[in-house]
């Protein structure tokens, strides 16, 4: 993200090497005053594995983006402490431009992966995951509130509808470009029989 008093701030998800399928993942800062050459500046959100009494049990990928007033907030993916199988969607905002986060808000069960857009209308985005069988969206007129009901979206091959979980065809990691007018163009990872 662009930062209002300068320079860049990258946020990523990272862990340390664990055997199986699930990693250990927390997301992590680094700082750049020319977008190109960053310096990393330690955890932003913490996981309980490396600070017992912590809120999440994992950390992945999250969407950060300023609001209408200028407050910086994020949808994190993320399994709380309790969660068994799949992560949901948190809200949580930052009070000094994202090298901490607070107010963390639990706002869609089974959930991960989001991307936000601004459209040229003025309205917030947000496209996700839903479980690995499906895709979901929802709007914010100021990036603070969010819709109740998220709308299914469907990615299309044809006549086949693809997911995480279709297969040969698999779709996965929403990217999204806000266009003209309401007008979003989403692309993602795809892979069909033959490979990626």
């Amino acid at each position: 993200i662009s930062l209002p008093g300068g320079g860049f701030r990258m946020f990523y998800r990272c862990s340390e090497f664990v055997p199986g399928p699930d990693p250990n993942f927390h997301l992590r800062s680094a700082f750049s005053s020319d977008g190109m050459n960053f310096t990393p500046e330690g955890v932003c959100v913490e996981i309980d594995l490396h600070d017992p009494g912590n809120l999440f049990a994992q950390v992945g990928h999250s969407e950060m983006y300023y609001d209408d007033f200028g407050t910086l907030r994020a949808l994190l993916t993320a399994k709380d402490t309790n969660a068994i199988g799949a992560p949901s969607l948190y809200t949580a905002e930052s009070a000094d431009n994202g090298l901490s986060w607070t107010n963390f808000n639990e706002i869609q069960l089974g959930s991960h992966d989001p991307v936000i857009v601004k459209d040229s209308l003025g309205t917030y985005r947000a496209f996700f995951s839903y479980f690995d069988t499906g895709f979901k969206t929802m709007t914010s007129s100021d990036g603070v509130t969010w819709s109740s009901m998220p709308e299914f979206i469907y990615l299309l091959d044809g006549s086949d509808t693809i997911t995480e979980s279709s297969s040969p065809k698999m779709a996965a990691d929403l990217g999204a470009v806000a266009l003209l007018g309401s007008e979003v163009m989403l692309f993602s990872n795809y892979q069909t029989a033959a490979g990626p």
